[in-house]
């Protein structure tokens, strides 16, 4: 088959979206199929675009076996909701004829969100007779409301009507998590979503560098590492957790936080205000730096706002925490949980119940061969029912299936 993917971040931006979207392209490719991808030029997540390509429309180019056309996007270091939505809106129509540009492809694959763009490549594949297939990442607009990225009234009832549009015009659906293939399928996806988890890679699976001597180098030789690592967005609301480490009495815990985010300001002024000498907060680094972070931290976290709509959240990083053998403390309550207690992986905590969070971490601090325990679970559990690239294989099947 010939398949177009559209998808506004993607190789090399780092995040999830490009992880997931790599590894689903990689298995159509593997699987034979001719995919050629349209995404927006490098500036994700710092808002800067390469000198050469400012104000450049598109630009094609061989990546491996398969096409990549960038296409124009306006980009802003700072954003405010007039400049997040011609970043979006930008990008969906430079996408859009990109795509109608194109000879026709039998299937036009997007994800959201961003929903701008999935909308535009709807519409392509409309005007050019292609099936349509969409992933659903997250829930748009209900994520934009419960992060006030987009207050107006008239935008959010847009965005309803996209979301509506989209999922009666799909073939075919993927989603992360059961929570939100059931609001999908509530909304117009009955009978046509299905599941396609975010999972781990070989890159984090079979890392196999000197932990002893990466540990000296940070000098964490002695400490107990708690490790954040990923988006420090609206959404994970880490400067809530402050208040908590601050009461944690143990010289030899240190919290490490990795990434960049429009929560990083937060978090590094509730930290400084309280002069907390067991924080570290690093800036974001490629994923190959990441790595050995994770593998040398003794625990890792996943944190998310504790509310209704996180509860069918499964962030990525938990899948690469737990294959890089990892035990993990979670406030995030719901499938997440279920699969964090039944495997025996980690521990859950709520921030709402006062002493729990220290709970945990001294729980894990005092009991090694625990950690131990929960990590070797974990990495057991990602070989067996979490490899992502498994998961991409079965998702391009699905679609051969149907189409």
């Amino acid at each position: 088959m010939k398949i177009l993917v559209i998808s506004q971040y993607y190789y090399p931006e780092p995040g999830a979206t490009t992880h997931r979207l790599k590894s689903i392209v990689d298995a159509m490719v593997r699987r034979g199929h001719e995919v050629t991808v349209i995404c927006e030029f490098p500036n994700h997540p710092i808002g800067i675009l390469d000198r050469k390509d400012r104000w450049r429309f598109f630009r094609s180019e061989k990546y491996e076996s398969y096409r990549i056309i960038r296409a124009f996007v306006l980009t802003f270091a700072t954003k405010n909701n007039i400049k997040r939505m011609l970043f979006y809106l930008s990008f969906s129509l430079s996408s859009f004829l990109a795509a109608i540009c194109l000879r026709r492809h039998d299937v036009v694959f997007s994800s959201s969100p961003p929903i701008f763009h999935v909308f535009a490549a709807m519409v392509a594949a409309k005007v050019k007779r292609s099936k349509f297939v969409l992933d659903i990442r997250d829930i748009w607009p209900d994520t934009a409301l419960v992060f006030e990225a987009v207050k107006s009234n008239s935008l959010l009832k847009w965005g309803g009507f996209l979301e509506k549009r989209l999922y009666g015009n799909a073939i075919l659906i993927f989603t992360i998590s059961k929570g939100l293939k059931s609001i999908i399928e509530k909304r117009g996806g009955s009978g046509k979503t299905f599941i396609a988890y975010n999972g781990s890679e070989d890159d984090m699976l079979a890392w196999n560098g000197n932990i002893g001597s990466f540990r000296d180098s940070q000098g964490w030789t002695g400490k107990v590492v708690v490790c954040y690592a990923g988006l420090i967005g609206l959404g994970q609301n880490l400067s809530s957790i402050v208040p908590e480490i601050a009461q944690i009495e143990n010289e030899k815990i240190l919290f490490v936080f990795i990434g960049d985010g429009p929560g990083k300001t937060a978090l590094c002024k509730a930290v400084t205000e309280r002069k907390l000498k067991n924080v570290e907060i690093k800036n974001l680094m490629p994923r190959s730096e990441v790595i050995p972070h994770v593998y040398s931290s003794d625990i890792m976290m996943v944190i998310l706002r504790e509310s209704l709509f996180f509860k069918s959240a499964i962030p990525s990083k938990f899948f690469d925490y737990m294959a890089a053998g990892k035990p993990i403390i979670t406030n995030v309550d719901g499938e997440l949980r279920d699969i964090l207690e039944e495997n025996k992986t980690g521990l859950y905590f709520s921030l709402k119940k006062k002493g729990e969070f220290a709970g945990v971490i001294k729980l894990l601090v005092d009991n090694p061969d625990l950690r131990f325990t929960m990590g070797i679970n974990g990495k057991k559990l990602i070989e067996r029912n979490y490899h992502r690239s498994k998961i991409a294989h079965k998702l391009a099947e699905r679609i051969e299936e149907i189409i």
